[in-house]
């Protein structure tokens, strides 16, 4: 396993933005006191991740290379970012494809999710979730009450665990779309409501 780090103090950002294909992307809250940046590869690293920090966000790219051919893959690498414990994200944007990420114990007003064959698991506080995307799977526990969460996309699954007592107000729309619970339902103006809606 090749690594390459790098570290960044926490209290000059608030946003992150991280395109990255072909890998694993972890995002995880840790006893430290700036952010890591750790990229991983089975075999020597071609072309390194890039980032840059301008105006409170930092942008994590997969490499400088901007353009790939069916002759020019990317590498598969995987990211780990690991922020503070009291660190809390404004707006956090995860672009990419073939990729699974995995999101825990963070503090986020608004993420999004924009990519294909996406397999997400995020055990987190959000507040704001919309996920754009093809055959996404995602799993989503989330640790305080959000205010909304929108998928849009084919074939996309979503997993969701709400804290107890927590009322929803659900919405869907499109071809063989399926809700399995085992909460108590009600159907008022098209929407599914439990709870207090």
């Amino acid at each position: 396993m090749v690594n390459d780090e790098a570290a960044v103090n926490a209290d000059q950002v608030h946003n992150l933005q991280i395109n990255w294909l072909s890998g694993n992307v972890v995002i995880k809250a840790e006893a430290v006191d700036r952010i890591i940046l750790r990229e991983t590869a089975d075999n020597a690293i071609k072309k390194p991740m890039t980032y840059r920090c301008e105006n409170g966000t930092m942008e994590i790219n997969h490499s400088s290379q901007r353009v790939f051919t069916p002759f020019n893959q990317p590498q598969e690498k995987n990211l780990v970012v690991i922020v503070p414990l009291d660190w809390e994200c404004r707006d956090m944007e995860i672009d990419g494809a073939g990729l699974e990420i995995s999101i825990n114990g963070l503090k986020i007003r608004d993420l999004s999710v924009d990519g294909a064959g996406v397999v997400m698991n995020v055990n987190s506080s959000i507040q704001d979730l919309d996920i754009s995307g093809a055959g996404c799977e995602i799993t989503l526990n989330c640790t305080d009450r959000p205010k909304s969460i929108e998928v849009d996309g084919a074939g996309c699954v979503l997993s969701l665990t709400l804290p107890e007592s927590c009322g929803f107000q659900l919405e869907m729309d499109g071809l063989s779309c399926e809700l399995e619970t085992d909460l108590p339902l009600r159907k008022q103006d098209g929407a599914y409501l439990s709870g207090d809606g």
